[in-house]
């Protein structure tokens, strides 16, 4: 759950990360280029929304974006079972859970995030 308006959200990720809608295009338009000409990346997704999430981790650096694409799919041919269905209820899995990994902590963020 959100609790930060749309409008917000726009600021904070205009301050936060630099983004600006004209230049997302352009980055967007850029990355699905350099994937079509990348030999080894042929058959990735270079759907906006995908792209866009690279982009927003690398703080709309071109360059670092792609250098995170290219080795997240070298991790994804090279270790096909890192990204394969999990068993939510597998000794493993259960084990990390019980750690408390993937629970949320308590509260709010300055931000009112949960």
């Amino acid at each position: 759950m959100n609790v930060l308006s749309a409008a917000d959200l726009e600021m904070i990720s205009k301050e936060e990360l630099g983004e600006d809608k004209v230049r997302e295009k352009e980055d967007i338009k850029a990355l699905q280029e350099w994937i079509s000409k990348s030999p080894h990346l042929q058959g990735i997704r270079k759907d906006e929304a995908h792209l866009l999430k690279f982009l927003r981790g690398c703080k709309f650096s071109l360059e670092r974006t792609k250098e995170k694409i290219d080795f997240y799919n070298a991790c994804r041919a090279n270790v096909p079972a890192w990204f394969a269905s999990w068993d939510m209820e597998s000794p493993t899995f259960q084990k990390f859970l019980d750690w408390g990994f993937f629970l949320p902590l308590p509260g709010y963020d300055k931000h009112g995030r949960q």
